[in-house]
């Protein structure tokens, strides 16, 4: 009896025996599972792989080099509200330690003489203004030699040590006549009369105006501590200049 082998005409092999474990099929690289006829298939086609893109890092700032530049000392401004003129007399006379009575007299000289040329600064006027104001002062208003003379050094005063400028010749100066007579001075006889009339702290204000030659002011702004009764001596602060009187 011929026998034949039953080979699968689409697998190429045997069929299995009864009983057996089907043969597993393997893939060729050739050969899709799909297609089992042997037909070529395209080549494989690689999945592209989505992958998460990288994450730069920030570069890190480069530190920025600063030139420190020369410190430099702090330039004065301006003072933008300078004192006026009045006051920067009065602060000179102060710093110089001038009387009050004396500074009270320039500031009034100074005053009147730059209302006299119609408030014109001090600063724009010379020689010519300063002979004008004080030959008016001679003239018009007849005043004494000494009021002249005080007029005159309150004004040199102001271009002297406050404007720091020179004044030159005057010129045609007209000034006030001194008095030809001399004044009449009281007998000792006729001040004991005075005095026999008074008492009290009136009789001890004449009594040491009159003996140690106290101007009235010098002899109301007295104090306690300024009479030192062990050296017979009275101080006296603010007048003209700082004096010491020896009581006799």
């Amino acid at each position: 009896m011929q026998q034949t082998n039953n080979v699968s005409p689409v697998l190429g092999r045997k069929p299995p025996a009864a009983g057996a474990l089907p043969h597993p099929v393997t893939h060729s690289s050739s050969v899709h599972p799909q297609n089992l006829r042997g037909q070529p298939q395209p080549p494989h086609q690689v999945r592209p792989i989505h992958t998460k893109p990288q994450q730069t890092l920030p570069q890190q700032a480069k530190p920025i080099e600063v030139q420190s530049a020369p410190v430099q000392p702090p330039q004065k401004q301006p003072d933008q509200n300078p004192p006026k003129l009045l006051d920067q007399v009065r602060n000179v006379l102060r710093t110089k330690h001038y009387s009050m009575r004396t500074e009270e007299s320039y500031i009034d000289w100074i005053r009147r003489y730059i209302l006299f040329h119609n408030k014109r600064h001090p600063a724009e006027m010379g020689e010519k203004e300063i002979s004008e104001f004080l030959t008016h002062l001679a003239v018009e208003e007849h005043v004494a030699a000494s009021t002249q003379n005080q007029a005159l050094s309150a004004i040199l005063f102001l271009y002297r040590h406050v404007l720091k400028r020179e004044i030159g010749r005057l010129g045609e100066l007209t000034w006030a006549k001194k008095p030809e007579t001399l004044p009449v001075v009281l007998s000792k006889e006729e001040i004991k009369v005075i005095l026999s009339h008074l008492s009290g702290k009136d009789w001890i204000m004449t009594a040491l105006m009159y003996g140690c030659g106290l101007r009235v002011d010098e002899c109301v702004t007295l104090r306690v501590k300024d009479f030192d009764f062990e050296r017979n001596q009275i101080v006296v602060r603010r007048g003209k200049c700082f004096l010491f009187f020896h009581l006799v």
